[in-house]
């Protein structure tokens, strides 16, 4: 996210303050005085910013370049969005909070595609594409995110499931730990694989405390982790993905949710097969693989 002409907020005043402290010199105004830390990226501002790429050897647009701000290191926070399913990046509820939040100049907001319209889910395309996404010191766009830049993940549905692999599988267990101490904040909404009786204080209308995510047997468990203090769910009483309850109703429930979701019809109490057989009590040999 460049400054220019017209740009305001929090990282314009983080921008002024550096100039005024490290080239006090020449961070001064057409009237000859300091420049305003007012938030506001004015003629004076493009004034000064000018003067600071003659000195760097840079074409002088009196534009503050990304790669300025990494120079500076005035790198934006970066929050990264997994939409739900049938979704697309650029809307739903991650989408809508990011976007405020780089109105704002709060953070640059990345939001990432996946496989969303895919049944069984394609989950694994957004844990790779999270994966290419955090092995890179640029994003897409040529953004910096160099090691050291603070981020943040919001998943919602499907895509909290996405968020709940890549968390697990890529940072706390696998190839991208190095990148945990830069990610300050996690959040998933309406997470199947909730963890039981986790809910954000802030909820409006959490579920009970007895309940979890629909896949109560692939919950992701952050208590005792590195992931406890800084990841949040945020689940409503009646989310048909987000509730669930670890008895025999529960399993059946969950066990659909892992045909539609996974295609998967066997292994452990809340397999569909394992169900059938639960409810139709002993069943010939012969007949199984018609069940089946």
């Amino acid at each position: 996210m460049s400054l220019q002409l017209g740009s305001h907020g929090p990282l314009v005043s983080r921008w002024t303050d550096v100039m005024l402290k490290r080239f006090k010199s020449y961070a001064l105004g057409v009237n000859g005085l300091p420049i305003k830390n007012d938030g506001y990226f004015g003629y004076d501002e493009q004034k000064v910013q000018r003067e600071y790429e003659r000195r760097t050897g840079q074409p002088q647009d009196g534009v503050v370049s990304n790669q300025d701000l990494a120079s500076l290191k005035l790198t934006q926070p970066v929050i990264f969005t997994v939409e739900g399913h049938l979704s697309n990046m650029w809307a739903g509820p991650c989408a809508d909070n990011a976007r405020q939040l780089q109105q704002e100049g709060v953070a640059y907001w990345q939001p990432v595609g996946y496989e969303s319209n895919k049944l069984p889910f394609d989950n694994p395309s957004g844990v790779r594409e999270l994966v290419n996404l955090f092995s890179s010191d640029v994003l897409p766009d040529g953004t910096p995110f160099p090691p050291g830049t603070p981020c943040g993940i919001i998943g919602f549905s499907q895509g909290a499931m996405v968020v709940s692999d890549f968390l697990e599988q890529a940072v706390l267990n696998g190839p991208l730990k190095w990148r945990l101490p830069d990610i300050k904040r996690t959040l998933c909404l309406g997470n199947p694989r909730r963890e039981l009786g986790k809910c954000a204080p802030w909820a409006d209308n959490p579920p009970p405390p007895n309940t979890s995510g629909i896949m109560v047997h692939r919950q992701f468990v952050t208590t005792g982790t590195a992931l406890e203090g800084i990841h949040q769910e945020n689940a409503n009483v009646g989310d048909l993905f987000a509730q669930n309850t670890n008895d025999k109703a529960g399993w059946d429930k969950e066990a659909i949710a892992k045909i539609v979701t996974e295609n998967s019809w066997i292994g452990g109490p809340a397999a569909i097969f394992a169900r059938v057989l639960a409810l139709m009590g002993d069943v010939p040999s012969e007949a199984i693989p018609a069940l089946k």
